[in-house]
């Protein structure tokens, strides 16, 4: 399976989701590494824990700034979560079909779409009006063997 190169322009334009999209490439590409076994299952996990609490911190953030367009993007993050779930209860070649649909998920959704680049220009020009948001608390990926929903958060900042 291919790895992803983040290359600046995948930006959406919002720092603290610019971070959390490399987090989510540098554990995807975990992934396309040679592990077996609970190495691999632990770096499944950890993938979708992380990608789960980045969905929370987008969806805080699309609710707290009033964005429009908040449904159908949640919708769109269901469809990955519904299909991550399907997968994570496969027995045979799972890592494999995680691997293709995590991939093309982030090619679709932050680069060809530009679903999350319209998030990210939305809340650049809330902040460039004037009109300054709580960013909630940041995503961190999960240490080894704990799940996101239990590691102590870090206070994201927007950027300018």
């Amino acid at each position: 399976m291919n790895v992803i190169v983040w290359t600046p322009a995948f930006s959406v334009g919002y720092e603290p989701i610019d971070k959390q999209h490399q987090v989510i490439v540098d554990l995807y590409n975990g992934l396309c590494a040679d592990l077996s076994g609970s190495a691999m299952e632990l770096a499944e996990q950890k993938l979708g824990d992380y990608i789960d609490g980045h969905f929370r911190f987008e969806d805080v953030l699309m609710e707290r700034t009033g964005y429009a367009k908040r449904m159908a993007h949640l919708a769109d993050h269901r469809r990955l979560i519904d299909m991550y779930k399907v997968i994570q209860a496969r027995d045979q070649n799972k890592s494999t079909v995680m691997k293709i649909v995590v991939y093309k998920w982030f090619v679709e959704h932050v680069v060809s779409d530009e679903m999350d680049r319209d998030l990210g220009r939305f809340l650049s020009e809330q902040l460039l009006a004037g009109k300054p948001f709580a960013a909630p608390p940041s995503v961190e990926p999960p240490p080894a063997g704990q799940s996101a929903a239990t590691t102590p958060p870090d206070a994201g900042t927007p950027s300018r």
